[in-house]
């Protein structure tokens, strides 16, 4: 997507521009008359780099700016040899200048025309065989209707846009890295040719296809169009500016010369010479691209497919659900009462107290889901960094230590327990606050209190990333567990005081990961203690979530339906039958069908830009009109 300034969308700006532009209104005067862009100041500098052109008449009268309009058809000679209405035109003009058409050619002619001039090869012999046989008065139509029907036909017609479009598998310059991604706008060149997509659908999209169908898989890949352009690997600081401008050049200069057959670039510097283009619309429609960058997309290019395939894997799912279901409703509440009158419904010496968070927030657009051991699993978006943010309201009181788990899963790289292409995490900063209950209506953040941490430890540090780190306020320095991957990891802090009413406290707890890409927790968990002497506490252990605790408590029949639903909850992933049903439910949905992703290249914002050796931001946050097109010679804001 492109933005012009203000906020403007370029959906609703583009088409006028591109309309002033086909409709000329101004150009200069046939005598060349004095151009106001090149009036001087008495400092010799143009006063301005943009001014009103003169209007040439005759300008208005050149052909390819003329608007389309409705014609007579002539009348010709020979009307025998008209076929379509276009043959018409081409018969006048002959016969204005004493010629003919040629003789009709023959089919062995014809059928070698139709295959290299739409699928690009020749004619296979038994192909030539049958249309020679064909007698029928269609046969010139189905063939053609079965080559425009062919994929050689949109492998062969993409070849001329993608010249036009400077289609590339590299970005160009003396590295000249590929781009393993771009081979998607070349797909979506043929797909579009071979299943007639709309001229006016396929230039919209190229331009702002994630604004026009966001979700449609070729209106993202027809993106690429703008990101084709070749892209220097190595910018310095002092580069930036000037291969930004030069990048957004690449663009519209892209989209003049392709859609509209013009060459725009000269009205960088100055007034188009040749053509009606003031220097004030190239750079008001080079703004639209100032928050454009390259970024790289996962699409499903097969939606249908999975939609089937995963229909027909939650078919077969159902008696796995249907079973864990069935022992839910019918035993599990017996299996509990049975386990309370045994006397193991008891829960002595609890070292960590498990909390369950009221809100859990990605930054950074992760999906935090609660998992029945009250641990949150990380899925979805996974940012280069990312801050944690998990509200807690509580009843504890003499709170003396937290405990923040990085635990295993399945679904990780390496089981994981972080999201970093090899299982790690690197947790920079670890924060707590307390605040009263606040009244309803109100919220905690305004009488919120910093909690002191103190002697921080930790089941293994990687070294040179100590547990320490997540509490010295430094973001260049924290914790993470490298090559410990796969396994659950835990830290705890003390409180420098204990902490807790029994009016209720809320606790807010912060994570913040940003010391290297993508090193995010993949699934957490959060606990408090109130043992005298935290330091003394196993740092093992999974701990029992305070509603359970409540619920223990108090007589079965003394027990409100959240209590009892919590227990149960909880006392279920202890009890064998029900792990045994859940497992097999478990295993058969990691079975489960994924959408086939593939990563493409494309042209939006507010996506993470493709960087290689880039020392500066991906894009300026405002494009300027430029004196002779020079980023050293910026003027007004365009």
């Amino acid at each position: 997507m492109v933005r012009v300034a203000g906020g403007r969308r370029l959906i609703r700006v583009l088409p006028v521009i591109l309309a002033l532009w086909l409709i000329p209104v101004a150009w200069l005067t046939a005598d060349n008359a004095a151009d106001p862009a090149r009036e001087k100041s008495a400092e010799g500098e143009a006063s301005k780099p943009w001014t009103k052109t003169t209007i040439a008449p005759a300008s208005r009268e050149f052909w390819s700016f003329r608007p389309l309009s409705s014609v007579a058809e002539p009348t010709v000679r020979a009307p025998q040899r008209v076929q379509t209405t276009i043959d018409k035109f081409i018969l006048q003009k002959l016969e204005a200048q004493g010629l003919t058409l040629q003789d009709r050619a023959n089919r062995s002619h014809l059928i070698r025309r139709a295959y290299f001039d739409l699928v690009g090869l020749p004619p296979p012999p038994e192909a030539v065989e049958a249309f020679l046989n064909d007698t029928s008065t269609n046969a010139w139509g189905n063939l053609l209707d079965r080559l425009l029907a062919s994929p050689q036909y949109g492998e062969r017609w993409a070849r001329h846009w993608l010249d036009i479009s400077r289609f590339a598998e590299s970005h160009g310059f003396e590295h000249d890295y590929d781009r393993p991604t771009a081979y998607m706008f070349r797909d979506f060149v043929i797909q579009a040719l071979n299943q007639d997509l709309p001229f006016n659908t396929f230039v919209k999209w190229q331009i702002a296809g994630d604004e026009f169908a966001p979700t449609e898989n070729l209106a993202l890949m027809a993106t690429g169009f703008l990101a084709a352009g070749v892209h220097s690997t190595q910018i310095t600081a002092n580069e930036v500016e000037k291969h930004r401008y030069d990048e957004m050049d690449d663009m519209l200069s892209t989209i003049g010369s392709a859609m509209l057959g013009l060459s725009i670039g000269c009205a960088r510097c100055h007034d188009h010479k040749y053509d009606p283009i003031p220097q004030r619309d190239y750079y008001r429609l080079l703004s639209t691209f100032t928050t454009t960058v390259r970024s790289e997309v996962e699409l499903d290019l097969d939606p249908e497919g999975y939609r089937v395939a995963r229909g027909a894997f939650e078919e077969r799912h159902k008696p796995f659900v249907a079973a864990l279901e069935k022992y839910e409703n019918e035993q599990l509440a017996g299996r509990l009462a049975e386990w309370e009158k045994s006397g193991k419904g008891t829960v002595a010496n609890v070292s960590w107290i498990v909390l369950e968070p009221q809100t859990a927030k990605s930054a950074g657009g992760a999906t935090l889901t609660p998992l029945p051991d009250g641990s949150l699993r990380a899925t979805g978006t996974n940012p280069k960094f990312d801050t944690y943010t998990f509200v807690v309201p509580t009843t504890l009181t003499g709170i003396t230590g937290i405990r923040i788990e990085a635990l295993a899963d399945p679904s990780l790289v390496q089981g994981g327990p972080g999201r970093a292409g090899n299982g790690n995490f690197d947790l920079t900063d670890f924060r707590v606050s307390i605040a009263p209950q606040p009244a309803a209506g109100a919220t905690a953040e305004a009488t919120a209190v910093r909690i002191k941490l103190k002697n921080p430890r930790a089941t293994f540090e990687q070294p040179g990333l100590p547990i320490a780190a997540t509490i010295d306020d430094n973001p260049n320095s924290g914790w993470a567990v490298d090559p410990q991957f796969g396994k659950d990891h835990a830290a705890a802090y003390e409180l420098e005081a204990p902490v807790g009413s029994p009016e209720g406290s809320v606790l807010t707890f912060t994570l913040v990961f940003q010391g290297n890409d993508q090193h995010n927790f993949g699934r957490t968990r959060l606990s408090v203690t109130t043992a005298p002497q935290p330091a003394a506490t196993e740092l093992a252990g999974s701990g029992v979530p305070q509603p359970v605790l409540e619920a223990l408590a108090r007589p079965a029949e003394q027990r409100s339906p959240a209590q009892h639903k919590s227990l149960l909850k909880w006392y279920a992933t202890r009890d064998p039958e029900w792990q045994k049903l859940a497992q097999a439910a478990a295993e058969h949905l990691a079975q489960a069908p994924k959408p086939q992703l593939s990563k493409a290249l494309i042209s939006s914002e507010g996506l993470a830009a493709v960087r290689l050796h880039t020392q500066g931001g991906d894009f300026l946050p405002e494009t300027h009109f430029l004196r002779r097109g020079d980023p050293n010679l910026k003027d007004a804001v365009a």
